[in-house]
């Protein structure tokens, strides 16, 4: 359901106040729904539920629109070039002037899988290519979240790309959480930037510590 639906699902999000803040859904597809009512209503908790054949397209869609939210929470500028203009990565972080973060979100693989594929290589290939033709001068890390840091002996990157597996993504995730459960007891009036910042630090949430501390390098299908 995208498309003209989610115009729908847009309308009707504008039209209603949804008074429960519990919402359930069975056989809604990809959940453009979902996503219509809860950028309107911030209060809704969503829980969805499917048949095995359009599960996995939830998934992926909660993924990737999941990684668009926590780069706002992080206050980074992010964007979905795939979503918005058919082409680029799923995900593109600014994480300061000229330095950016571009991401292929294949989370929604089953964890057991033990390669990753030709297929996935040439997408993110592609999407590296897009980045190069459009930011020319800029720097970019290059991450694909996938359950796996095997590559197939048939696959290769044409530019240096580095894994987020699930542990990892669970590690950001968490240290999101516990950031923000800092402030459960914090007076907002006396809270400083330089607080903020040291609370950034201590849960491994600076520019720096991205880049560094939640991915791994891709290993070749001989190790």
């Amino acid at each position: 359901m995208t498309g003209i639906a989610r115009g729908n699902f847009a309308a009707l999000a504008d039209s209603s106040t949804f008074i429960n803040t519990v919402h359930s859904a069975i056989g809604w597809s990809n959940r453009s729904a979902f996503y219509a009512r809860r950028e309107k209503h911030s209060h809704l908790k969503c829980t969805s539920f499917d048949l095995p054949a359009v599960e996995p397209v939830a998934r992926k869609v909660i993924a990737k629109e999941g990684l668009s939210e926590l780069a706002k929470l992080l206050g980074l500028a992010g964007q979905r070039p795939d979503k918005e203009w058919r082409e680029g990565p799923d995900n593109l972080w600014c994480l300061r002037a000229g330095e950016y973060l571009l991401i292929e979100c294949k989370s929604e693989d089953k964890l057991t899988r033990s390669e990753i594929n030709k297929r996935e290589a040439e997408q993110m290939n592609r999407s590296s290519a897009w980045f190069a033709k459009y930011y020319t001068s800029a720097k970019v890390k290059r991450v694909m979240i996938i359950p796996t840091d095997r590559l197939s002996s048939a696959a290769g990157f044409i530019d240096e790309v580095e894994i987020m597996r699930q542990q990892e993504l669970q590690a950001l995730t968490g240290n999101v959480r516990r950031f923000f459960s800092e402030f459960r007891s914090v007076d907002f009036k006396d809270l400083s930037e330089k607080k903020v910042q040291q609370l950034i630090d201590a849960h491994k949430l600076s520019v720096d510590a991205i880049l560094t501390e939640y991915t791994k390098p891709v290993r070749s299908g001989k190790e």
